[in-house]
């Protein structure tokens, strides 16, 4: 599956950046994709054979990224995608809808049923290749403070209690930009790739 992947990433004429972790060494030479897998899809991976070469080869990458956690606990390293596992899954079940595209220079939707055969076995996860500039986070700017961050104390009940208020004011979002597909130009998601694949559920 990986492998497969890895086939596609190198074919595709605008793939997701590489992420770059502070401090690895090795960013530049041996650039990497993070792949967020439920912990079915992680199941299978594993099964398929030689995991623990992955293993060590996060391990070993940890070495040189100043022992980044994100290459810790159970990820898997091979061919350039970091395979982690997410604490819940992308889950649809039998008779839940999904939405796609087709065409990667369309963003018009069609809309499949996840069969009603799945029952209660099977089920439809979805995993996430995340690349560089995946998520964008904005940051306001507070009236009171000139920043994105601000407090304000008030008294109240004659001076008995003191009401404290603290703030943020921020936004994180997936980033999409308008891509150049040649004959047309679209809004399409940058850095980020969703997997959907069949998964049978512990019983």
């Amino acid at each position: 599956v990986v492998d497969a992947l890895r086939t596609l990433l190198d074919s595709m004429p605008l793939p997701p950046p590489s992420v770059k972790f502070e401090g690895d060494q090795a960013a530049s030479d041996a650039p990497l994709r993070v792949l967020l897998t439920s912990s079915e899809q992680y199941t299978s991976i594993v099964r398929s054979g030689n995991f623990r070469t992955w293993q060590a080869n996060a391990m070993a990458r940890a070495q040189l990224a100043k022992q980044h956690p994100l290459f810790m606990g159970e990820a898997g390293l091979w061919n350039g995608i970091l395979v982690v596992k997410m604490p819940k899954p992308i889950r649809f079940y039998a008779g839940n809808s999904l939405n796609w595209c087709q065409s990667v220079s369309s963003a018009t939707e069609q809309t499949d049923l996840v069969p009603a055969s799945f029952g209660t076995q099977y089920a439809v996860d979805r995993a996430l290749l995340l690349g560089g500039q995946a998520l964008a986070e904005a940051f306001g700017k507070a009236r009171q403070t000139g920043n994105p961050y601000f407090w304000s104390e008030k008294e109240l009940d004659h001076g008995d209690k003191l009401e404290i208020l603290v703030g943020m004011i921020s936004g994180k979002s997936k980033v999409r930009f308008e891509i150049d597909h040649g004959t047309q130009k679209e809004i399409t998601d940058f850095g980020v790739m969703a997997i959907d694949t069949a998964v049978k559920l512990a019983a």
